[in-house]
């Protein structure tokens, strides 16, 4: 039994009435360890179960986890016992004491988790209502399990967790995310140390060609890395076992979705949410279903600070108390209010402030767009500008070389997300990247929602990517990331379409960027800037067709973006209006000028 540290609350999420109903902790516990499980083939896989003490049946929670169920049981084990719930912690397949080695991340996910919900269901010490918790691909797993329709699962609380594999882990944009490689690292560490990777030389391992070769470079060897560098998000018949996203209709869970700002699998939690709520199977499942967005990294709820940036006494919640509530009203349904309270909760940076909302993206949302403007934008304090209307302007191009890598290097040591609220303004100006600034703004605004930009491109090369950004920049100079997103021309047109583009020719690509809930003040900026390389992040266009398990050779690319009436490229803004920040208005005329 461990104690954890205790969060008074002070916020609209945590505190009010409802914290009476809450499940007291009077229950003695009973552990049992090493339980092995066994799956519809033989496979046996070991779990520990914490449950109430005497007769009596009761609700349980299952963690399924890669990561070790030792740690997830010391802190989540006795808290739910104590307040009547079993819990469950099992190792998923081929980890740990858990047979099925080696492991396989996703493909036994569904039937592994449908095969222990049904085991704990015939349990003596059941009632036949299961939820799930956990976070990052312990909170993947849950989607797994919920496909299948499984009747005993009720409830699951997905913390951090990544969405279908095409759109952030290991595929974004169609382009491969490196620190997926980082994550076989890691892998290996728990199991033989439980610590995560450090001391490795990152710019060096990830640079490595072909990208097949990475796992070599990091002495590591997952057979998975490999295999899905090689399949393209394109291959349909590869990937389509792994999507859940198109199977919502299957589903009839209640969801409490849990992020942050700055979490790094953050778009699973704001798709999931309004995918569930508007096509899950039951009118009562659509109606269930939360969604909490923090000033978090991945290490969400952990901190009020990241980096030099203070999000105030709100910032750190009593989270466990939402946890519980949740699970009291959806396996033990007691009536607690929770499902006639606004459904979405987000903090609001700037203002540091929690503010319930009805439905995600917000109602009332003024959808604004901001057009790339002017000229010469390759220096920051060159000729590009934002406007608030198409205008007539010169393209801009800009050299692309896969092979010149950033002079800095991010943190992959960086747990907690300290690094991305870093001040940019020391970055080097670089002349392969477009910068577009905004004037100062006249009035406070708010920033609530998922960010887009639209642009209108081309190449020189047969291929390519296109990487945007949008960053708040001070009176003082600070420059600090909003959003942005990356996406690979071939695959611009979605999820199994490969439509290289011919070179010279112009083409409309849209980039998901996230999204963010941030206030600006009178006089910020708001600078929009365009390149063509996501690494470390991402893995490098060679700007050629070959392959990307077997591509070797790079060649430079010339590309353009058009910013004209007929090509009107611009990034889309959810402003939400507030008696305070009305909406974005700029403090000159918002036309361009060289």
């Amino acid at each position: 039994d461990v104690a954890l540290p205790v969060v008074e609350p002070r916020t609209v999420l945590d505190s009010g009435e409802w914290r009476k109903s809450l499940s007291p902790a009077t229950h003695e516990v009973v552990a049992e360890k090493k339980v092995m499980v066994a799956m519809r083939d033989g496979v046996r896989l070991a779990a520990d179960v914490y449950r109430p003490a005497g007769e009596g049946k009761f609700p349980t929670v299952l963690v399924r986890t890669p990561y070790g169920r030792v740690v997830e049981g010391v802190t989540r084990g006795h808290p739910f016992a104590k307040r009547g719930y079993a819990l469950v912690v099992q190792d998923v397949r081929g980890r740990f004491e858990s047979e099925g080695a080696p492991f396989a991340p996703l493909i036994h996910e569904s039937d592994d988790g449908s095969d222990t919900i049904d085991w704990i269901a015939a349990q003596p010490w059941s009632d036949g209502n299961v939820g799930m918790i956990g976070g990052s691909y312990v909170g993947m797993v849950q989607w797994y399990a919920a496909r299948t329709g499984n009747p005993h699962l009720k409830a699951i609380v997905p913390q951090v967790s990544p969405p279908d594999p095409d759109q952030n882990f290991p595929y974004e944009g169609g382009v491969f995310l490196l620190s997926t490689a980082w994550w076989a690292v890691a892998l290996d560490q728990i199991a033989a140390s439980g610590g995560i990777p450090r001391g490795v030389d990152w710019k060096k391992a990830l640079a490595t060609l072909p990208l097949t070769e990475i796992d070599t470079a990091l002495g590591t060897a997952h057979p998975f890395l490999d295999e899905w560098i090689s399949h393209p998000p394109t291959d349909a018949a590869y990937w389509k076992p792994y999507r859940y996203q198109d199977r919502f209709g299957e589903m009839s869970v209640a969801s409490l979705n849990i992020s942050g700002w700055y979490d790094g699998d953050q778009p699973g939690a704001v798709q999931h949410f309004p995918g569930m709520r508007r096509g899950a199977k039951t009118e009562e499942a659509r109606k269930h279903q939360f969604l909490v967005m923090g000033p978090w990294g991945h290490g969400f709820n952990a901190t009020r600070t990241l980096g030099d940036v203070d999000f105030g006494e709100q910032a750190v919640i009593d989270l466990d108390a939402l946890v519980y509530r949740f699970f009291d009203r959806y396996l033990k349904g007691i009536d607690n209010g929770i499902d006639g309270e606004d459904p979405v909760k987000v903090f609001v940076m700037g203002a540091n402030r929690w503010q319930r909302e009805k439905d995600w993206p917000v109602p009332g949302t003024s959808w604004t767009k901001l057009h790339l403007a002017g000229s010469k934008a390759n220096k920051i304090d060159g000729g590009g500008r934002l406007a608030l209307a198409p205008a007539e302007g010169p393209a801009d191009v800009y050299a692309y070389d896969p092979l010149k890598l950033p002079e800095d290097m991010p943190s992959y040591e960086d747990m907690t997300g300290q690094q991305a609220t870093a001040d940019q303004s020391q970055f080097p100006d670089e002349e392969s990247v477009l910068d577009y600034t905004s004037p100062p703004l006249a009035a406070p605004a708010e920033i609530t929602g998922p960010i887009t930009a639209k642009l209108w491109v081309s190449t020189d090369a047969v291929d390519t990517d296109f990487v945007f950004a949008v960053n708040r920049v001070t009176p003082d100079g600070k420059v600090r990331a909003l959003g942005g997103g990356i996406q690979r021309l071939r695959y611009r047109l979605g999820s199994g379409q490969d439509s290289p583009v011919p070179p010279g020719e112009v083409v409309e690509v849209e980039i998901d960027g996230w999204a963010t809930s941030q206030r600006l003040e009178t006089g910020d900026r708001i600078r929009v800037s365009i390149a063509s390389t996501g690494f470390p992040g991402y893995a490098r266009n060679l700007n050629t067709l070959e392959p990307a398990h077997t591509a070797t050779e790079a060649k430079v690319a010339n590309n353009t973006v058009h910013h004209d009436p007929a090509r009107p490229s611009h990034v889309l803004l959810p402003i939400v209006p507030r008696e305070d920040a009305p909406g974005l208005t700029f403090e000159t005329a918002d036309e361009p000028h060289d």
